[in-house]
Protein backbone atom coordinates (compact mmCIF):
# COMPACT_ATOMS: atom_id res chain seq x y z
CA UNK A 1 0.00 0.00 0.00
CA UNK A 2 2.91 1.77 0.38
CA UNK A 3 3.98 1.67 -2.99
CA UNK A 4 0.49 2.54 -4.67
CA UNK A 5 -0.78 5.60 -6.19
CA UNK A 6 -3.70 7.84 -4.35
CA UNK A 7 -6.97 6.60 -5.99
CA UNK A 8 -5.49 3.16 -7.20
CA UNK A 9 -7.42 -0.37 -5.95
CA UNK A 10 -5.98 -2.60 -3.55
CA UNK A 11 -7.30 -6.09 -4.51
CA UNK A 12 -7.83 -8.76 -2.57
CA UNK A 13 -9.39 -12.23 -3.46
CA UNK A 14 -9.97 -14.72 -1.41
CA UNK A 15 -11.48 -18.21 -3.21
CA UNK A 16 -11.74 -22.01 -3.39
CA UNK A 17 -10.34 -23.95 -5.61
CA UNK A 18 -10.22 -27.65 -4.81
CA UNK A 19 -7.79 -28.46 -2.90
CA UNK A 20 -6.95 -24.87 -2.07
CA UNK A 21 -7.82 -21.78 -0.36
CA UNK A 22 -5.95 -19.17 -2.59
CA UNK A 23 -5.95 -15.26 -0.82
CA UNK A 24 -4.31 -13.14 -3.82
CA UNK A 25 -3.46 -9.95 -3.08
CA UNK A 26 -2.22 -6.97 -5.66
CA UNK A 27 -1.58 -3.25 -5.85
CA UNK A 28 -0.37 -1.38 -8.81
CA UNK A 29 2.39 0.16 -7.84
CA UNK A 30 5.84 0.52 -9.90
CA UNK A 31 6.52 -3.55 -9.11
CA UNK A 32 9.68 -5.21 -7.99
CA UNK A 33 12.27 -6.52 -9.85
CA UNK A 34 11.86 -9.75 -11.49
CA UNK A 35 15.55 -10.81 -9.87
CA UNK A 36 14.38 -9.60 -6.15
CA UNK A 37 11.03 -11.23 -5.99
CA UNK A 38 12.15 -14.16 -4.55
CA UNK A 39 14.76 -12.42 -1.58
CA UNK A 40 11.48 -10.00 -0.73
CA UNK A 41 10.10 -12.78 1.28
CA UNK A 42 13.40 -12.82 3.24
CA UNK A 43 13.57 -11.28 6.77
CA UNK A 44 14.87 -7.33 6.60
CA UNK A 45 14.81 -7.10 2.65
CA UNK A 46 14.18 -4.31 0.74
CA UNK A 47 14.28 -3.74 -3.01
CA UNK A 48 15.46 0.06 -2.68
CA UNK A 49 17.01 1.15 0.66
CA UNK A 50 16.54 4.96 -0.09
CA UNK A 51 12.69 4.62 -1.72
CA UNK A 52 12.05 2.12 1.50
CA UNK A 53 13.37 4.59 4.06
CA UNK A 54 11.43 7.66 3.07
CA UNK A 55 8.20 5.48 3.14
CA UNK A 56 9.54 3.46 6.49
CA UNK A 57 9.41 -0.24 6.98
CA UNK A 58 12.31 -2.48 8.00
CA UNK A 59 11.69 -5.12 5.41
CA UNK A 60 9.85 -7.65 7.57
CA UNK A 61 6.13 -7.70 6.76
CA UNK A 62 6.58 -10.47 3.91
CA UNK A 63 8.53 -12.81 5.93
CA UNK A 64 6.53 -12.63 8.93
CA UNK A 65 3.29 -13.30 6.62
CA UNK A 66 5.71 -16.60 4.83
CA UNK A 67 6.69 -18.19 8.18
CA UNK A 68 3.11 -17.84 9.16
CA UNK A 69 1.60 -19.35 6.18
CA UNK A 70 4.55 -22.03 5.86
CA UNK A 71 4.11 -23.18 9.23
CA UNK A 72 0.02 -24.17 8.21
CA UNK A 73 1.06 -26.19 5.45
CA UNK A 74 0.92 -23.26 2.73
CA UNK A 75 3.46 -21.27 1.33
CA UNK A 76 3.87 -17.52 -0.31
CA UNK A 77 4.58 -16.23 -3.57
CA UNK A 78 5.02 -13.12 -5.18
CA UNK A 79 5.16 -12.19 -8.60
CA UNK A 80 4.91 -8.99 -10.97
CA UNK A 81 1.25 -8.41 -12.68
CA UNK A 82 1.31 -5.64 -15.36
CA UNK A 83 1.88 -2.52 -12.90
CA UNK A 84 2.41 -3.17 -9.16
CA UNK A 85 2.78 -6.71 -7.32
CA UNK A 86 0.86 -9.36 -7.07
CA UNK A 87 1.32 -11.69 -3.40
CA UNK A 88 -0.45 -14.73 -3.18
CA UNK A 89 -0.99 -16.52 -0.46
CA UNK A 90 -1.78 -20.56 -0.46
CA UNK A 91 -2.78 -22.95 2.25
CA UNK A 92 -3.08 -27.10 1.65
CA UNK A 93 -6.17 -28.81 2.88
CA UNK A 94 -8.47 -25.81 2.00
CA UNK A 95 -6.71 -23.26 3.90
CA UNK A 96 -9.19 -22.61 6.93
CA UNK A 97 -7.11 -20.01 8.07
CA UNK A 98 -7.63 -17.93 5.02
CA UNK A 99 -11.07 -18.38 4.93
CA UNK A 100 -12.17 -18.70 8.60
CA UNK A 101 -11.09 -14.95 8.81
CA UNK A 102 -12.87 -13.70 5.88
CA UNK A 103 -16.30 -12.17 7.08
CA UNK A 104 -16.48 -9.74 3.76
CA UNK A 105 -18.93 -9.66 0.98
CA UNK A 106 -18.09 -10.56 -2.50
CA UNK A 107 -17.91 -7.52 -4.24
CA UNK A 108 -17.98 -5.27 -0.91
CA UNK A 109 -15.96 -1.59 -1.94
CA UNK A 110 -15.16 0.86 0.87
CA UNK A 111 -13.17 3.81 0.28
CA UNK A 112 -10.52 4.83 2.88
CA UNK A 113 -8.69 8.19 2.74
CA UNK A 114 -9.30 8.07 -1.12
CA UNK A 115 -8.38 4.54 -1.42
CA UNK A 116 -10.67 1.62 -3.18
CA UNK A 117 -10.68 -1.51 -1.31
CA UNK A 118 -12.24 -4.44 -2.71
CA UNK A 119 -12.55 -7.59 -1.31
CA UNK A 120 -14.11 -10.92 -2.67
CA UNK A 121 -14.74 -13.73 -0.38
CA UNK A 122 -14.31 -17.20 -0.37
CA UNK A 123 -17.52 -19.53 -1.15
CA UNK A 124 -20.04 -20.13 1.47
CA UNK A 125 -20.54 -23.73 0.07
CA UNK A 126 -16.89 -24.33 1.63
CA UNK A 127 -17.65 -23.09 5.14
CA UNK A 128 -20.49 -24.99 5.68
CA UNK A 129 -19.32 -28.71 4.47
CA UNK A 130 -16.26 -27.83 6.31
CA UNK A 131 -18.05 -27.32 9.53
CA UNK A 132 -19.45 -29.96 8.79
CA UNK A 133 -16.29 -32.42 8.27
CA UNK A 134 -15.61 -31.12 11.90
CA UNK A 135 -18.29 -32.68 13.19
CA UNK A 136 -18.02 -35.82 11.42
CA UNK A 137 -14.32 -35.81 13.03
CA UNK A 138 -14.98 -35.09 16.26
CA UNK A 139 -18.24 -37.75 16.64
CA UNK A 140 -15.10 -40.26 15.41
CA UNK A 141 -12.80 -39.01 17.98
CA UNK A 142 -15.64 -38.93 20.90
CA UNK A 143 -16.52 -42.39 19.74
CA UNK A 144 -12.57 -43.72 19.91
CA UNK A 145 -11.36 -41.59 22.83
CA UNK A 146 -14.97 -40.82 25.31
CA UNK A 147 -16.00 -37.53 26.78
CA UNK A 148 -14.10 -37.74 30.10
CA UNK A 149 -11.25 -35.00 29.97
CA UNK A 150 -11.92 -34.17 26.51
CA UNK A 151 -9.35 -31.49 25.41
CA UNK A 152 -10.03 -29.36 22.33
CA UNK A 153 -5.98 -29.51 21.25
CA UNK A 154 -5.70 -33.36 20.89
CA UNK A 155 -9.61 -33.45 18.95
CA UNK A 156 -8.34 -30.37 17.10
CA UNK A 157 -5.55 -31.89 15.81
CA UNK A 158 -7.19 -35.57 15.15
CA UNK A 159 -9.88 -33.17 13.23
CA UNK A 160 -6.59 -31.83 11.17
CA UNK A 161 -7.80 -28.27 12.35
CA UNK A 162 -6.90 -26.54 15.43
CA UNK A 163 -8.34 -24.82 18.49
CA UNK A 164 -8.79 -21.89 17.57
CA UNK A 165 -10.75 -23.24 14.22
CA UNK A 166 -13.25 -25.17 16.10
CA UNK A 167 -14.17 -22.04 18.42
CA UNK A 168 -14.33 -20.13 15.21
CA UNK A 169 -17.21 -22.61 13.92
CA UNK A 170 -18.75 -23.75 16.74
CA UNK A 171 -18.57 -20.74 19.43
CA UNK A 172 -17.40 -22.53 22.30
CA UNK A 173 -16.68 -26.08 23.31
CA UNK A 174 -19.92 -26.64 25.18
CA UNK A 175 -21.71 -25.43 21.97
CA UNK A 176 -19.78 -28.26 19.88
CA UNK A 177 -20.43 -30.88 22.23
CA UNK A 178 -24.06 -29.66 21.69
CA UNK A 179 -24.09 -29.81 18.11
CA UNK A 180 -21.75 -33.18 17.93
CA UNK A 181 -24.06 -34.98 20.57
CA UNK A 182 -27.10 -33.80 18.85
CA UNK A 183 -25.84 -34.86 15.48
CA UNK A 184 -25.04 -38.41 16.90
CA UNK A 185 -28.30 -39.32 18.58
CA UNK A 186 -30.45 -38.46 15.63
CA UNK A 187 -28.59 -40.23 13.03
CA UNK A 188 -29.03 -43.40 15.69
CA UNK A 189 -32.36 -42.98 16.07
CA UNK A 190 -32.86 -42.51 12.62
CA UNK A 191 -31.02 -45.24 11.42
CA UNK A 192 -32.92 -47.74 14.59
CA UNK A 193 -36.37 -46.16 13.12
CA UNK A 194 -35.23 -47.72 9.52
CA UNK A 195 -34.68 -50.72 11.52
CA UNK A 196 -37.76 -51.42 13.51
CA UNK A 197 -39.64 -51.15 10.23
CA UNK A 198 -38.21 -53.84 8.61
CA UNK A 199 -37.11 -56.11 11.23
CA UNK A 200 -38.23 -59.74 10.97
CA UNK A 201 -41.90 -61.05 11.52
CA UNK A 202 -42.88 -62.28 14.58
CA UNK A 203 -39.88 -60.68 16.73
CA UNK A 204 -39.48 -58.52 19.68
CA UNK A 205 -39.18 -55.05 18.83
CA UNK A 206 -36.64 -54.91 22.20
CA UNK A 207 -34.68 -57.85 20.21
CA UNK A 208 -34.79 -55.81 17.17
CA UNK A 209 -32.94 -52.91 19.21
CA UNK A 210 -30.52 -55.49 21.16
CA UNK A 211 -29.35 -56.93 17.76
CA UNK A 212 -29.49 -53.11 16.03
CA UNK A 213 -27.56 -51.52 19.16
CA UNK A 214 -24.74 -54.38 19.53
CA UNK A 215 -24.03 -54.45 15.98
CA UNK A 216 -20.13 -53.64 14.88
CA UNK A 217 -21.97 -50.37 13.29
CA UNK A 218 -23.29 -48.88 16.10
CA UNK A 219 -22.31 -50.32 18.98
CA UNK A 220 -18.71 -47.65 19.59
CA UNK A 221 -21.27 -44.85 19.60
CA UNK A 222 -24.22 -46.27 21.61
CA UNK A 223 -21.05 -46.91 23.93
CA UNK A 224 -20.69 -43.02 24.08
CA UNK A 225 -24.28 -41.92 24.97
CA UNK A 226 -23.99 -44.47 27.87
CA UNK A 227 -21.15 -42.81 29.16
CA UNK A 228 -22.58 -39.51 28.74
CA UNK A 229 -25.80 -41.03 30.58
CA UNK A 230 -22.87 -41.61 33.60
CA UNK A 231 -21.03 -38.10 32.81
CA UNK A 232 -24.22 -36.41 33.23
CA UNK A 233 -25.21 -38.57 36.79
CA UNK A 234 -21.83 -37.78 37.94
CA UNK A 235 -21.98 -33.95 37.00
CA UNK A 236 -25.24 -33.21 36.22
CA UNK A 237 -24.83 -29.63 35.79
CA UNK A 238 -21.67 -29.97 32.89
CA UNK A 239 -23.11 -32.66 30.94
CA UNK A 240 -26.82 -33.21 31.81
CA UNK A 241 -28.36 -30.67 29.20
CA UNK A 242 -26.90 -32.78 26.69
CA UNK A 243 -29.37 -35.38 27.74
CA UNK A 244 -32.50 -33.41 28.23
CA UNK A 245 -34.09 -34.01 24.64
CA UNK A 246 -32.08 -37.52 24.09
CA UNK A 247 -34.29 -39.26 26.65
CA UNK A 248 -37.40 -38.30 25.45
CA UNK A 249 -36.88 -39.08 21.82
CA UNK A 250 -35.94 -42.02 22.96
CA UNK A 251 -38.35 -43.06 25.00
CA UNK A 252 -41.19 -41.74 22.36
CA UNK A 253 -39.03 -44.45 19.63
CA UNK A 254 -39.75 -47.46 21.64
CA UNK A 255 -43.06 -46.61 22.34
CA UNK A 256 -44.06 -46.36 18.80
CA UNK A 257 -42.56 -49.75 18.15
CA UNK A 258 -44.28 -51.24 20.94
CA UNK A 259 -48.02 -52.83 19.79
CA UNK A 260 -51.15 -49.97 20.39
CA UNK A 261 -52.36 -51.30 23.67
CA UNK A 262 -49.05 -51.45 25.04
CA UNK A 263 -47.88 -47.51 23.94
CA UNK A 264 -47.55 -46.13 27.51
CA UNK A 265 -44.72 -44.75 29.04
CA UNK A 266 -44.75 -46.91 31.62
CA UNK A 267 -44.27 -49.67 29.04
CA UNK A 268 -41.26 -47.85 26.93
CA UNK A 269 -39.65 -47.01 30.45
CA UNK A 270 -39.87 -50.73 31.68
CA UNK A 271 -38.29 -51.76 27.94
CA UNK A 272 -35.63 -49.05 27.93
CA UNK A 273 -34.42 -49.83 31.77
CA UNK A 274 -33.91 -53.29 31.11
CA UNK A 275 -32.32 -52.48 27.96
CA UNK A 276 -29.66 -50.32 29.55
CA UNK A 277 -29.02 -52.34 32.50
CA UNK A 278 -28.25 -55.15 30.29
CA UNK A 279 -26.09 -53.08 27.66
CA UNK A 280 -24.21 -51.56 30.83
CA UNK A 281 -23.76 -55.02 31.51
CA UNK A 282 -22.14 -55.71 27.94
CA UNK A 283 -20.06 -52.41 28.25
CA UNK A 284 -18.31 -53.81 31.41
CA UNK A 285 -17.49 -57.58 30.99
CA UNK A 286 -18.21 -58.15 26.98
CA UNK A 287 -20.03 -61.14 27.66
CA UNK A 288 -22.50 -60.60 24.70
CA UNK A 289 -23.90 -64.24 24.90
CA UNK A 290 -25.08 -64.10 28.38
CA UNK A 291 -26.63 -60.50 28.09
CA UNK A 292 -28.32 -61.60 24.66
CA UNK A 293 -29.44 -64.82 26.62
CA UNK A 294 -30.54 -62.38 29.55
CA UNK A 295 -32.42 -59.91 27.47
CA UNK A 296 -34.15 -63.30 25.61
CA UNK A 297 -35.36 -64.51 29.15
CA UNK A 298 -37.26 -60.81 29.61
CA UNK A 299 -38.49 -61.03 26.24
CA UNK A 300 -40.10 -64.90 27.08
CA UNK A 301 -41.46 -63.66 30.69
CA UNK A 302 -43.29 -60.54 29.06
CA UNK A 303 -44.97 -62.91 26.04
CA UNK A 304 -46.15 -65.41 29.24
CA UNK A 305 -47.62 -62.06 31.15
CA UNK A 306 -49.38 -61.52 27.89
CA UNK A 307 -50.80 -65.23 27.68
CA UNK A 308 -48.77 -65.59 24.28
Amino acid sequence: MRFSSLGFHIEVDLCDAAAWVSLTVRDYGPGVPEAALERILEPFSRVDESRDSARGGIGLGLSIARRAVTLRGGKVTARNAGPGMRSGFYRTSLAEEAAAQSTAVRGAERCISGLTETIVTCNVRYMASRKQELVDATIAYLVEHGLADLSLRPLAAAAGTSARLLIYHFGSKERLLAEVLDTLQSRLRESFAEVSTAGEAGEAPLRTFWKWATSRRNFASLRLLYELQILAAQSPGSYGRYLQRNSRDWLELVRTALPPAERTDAMATLLVAVFDGLFLELVSTGDRRRTGDALDEFVRIVRRARGG
